[in-house]
């Protein structure tokens, strides 16, 4: 049987930024992820040993965030704002749900600058004009001079340490 405390530690970094990448709603991720962790929690005994474990994880955290923008549709067709007496908006959740993609968004990037700064070069270079820049595969050919099969090879192994290292991507 698989240790509960190895799977959540080998896999929560990348559930969690998987969810806020798709939801861009940080409090919503957290208490998301917690309960994907909880579900594995509860079914590890079942899980069979012979497929795996990042598949099935992925499985729980897809159908997650399906749930969550099934009931955010509903919320928005039920509920569109806040009225006072008088019948005057006083608060909107179309703009709580900006601000806080606003400031999901700018929390990542955030945190995606400061991963890629400690990447290796070439890939620093590449995954900067590619993620922060938001160059294409065509201008980062112009800009570095390198070939376009080049920069998706070093963009994957960019992603891919990113991922590994540090959760992000």
């Amino acid at each position: 049987m698989m240790n509960f405390n190895t799977v959540y530690n080998e896999n929560y970094k990348w559930v969690l930024n998987l969810i806020k990448s798709k939801t861009n709603n940080c409090a919503e991720s957290e208490e998301m992820t917690n309960d994907i962790f909880m579900k594995v929690h509860e079914n590890l005994s079942k899980f069979d040993i012979d497929k795996s474990m990042v598949k099935w994880i992925r499985t729980f955290t897809f159908n997650k965030i399906i749930d969550f923008y099934r009931r955010k549709k509903l919320d928005a067709q039920s509920i569109e704002a806040f009225k006072d007496e008088d019948g005057k908006e006083i608060f909107s959740i179309k703009d709580s749900v900006d601000i806080e993609a606003e400031y999901c968004t700018k929390e990542l990037i955030e945190k995606a600058k400061d991963v890629i700064r400690m990447l290796p070069n070439p890939y620093k270079t590449v995954a900067t004009l590619f993620y922060v820049k938001d160059y294409t595969y065509d201008e980062i050919v112009q800009r570095t001079g390198t070939s376009i099969g080049t920069i998706k090879g070093q963009l994957n192994r960019a992603r891919t340490k990113m991922q590994m290292e540090f959760g992000v991507a």
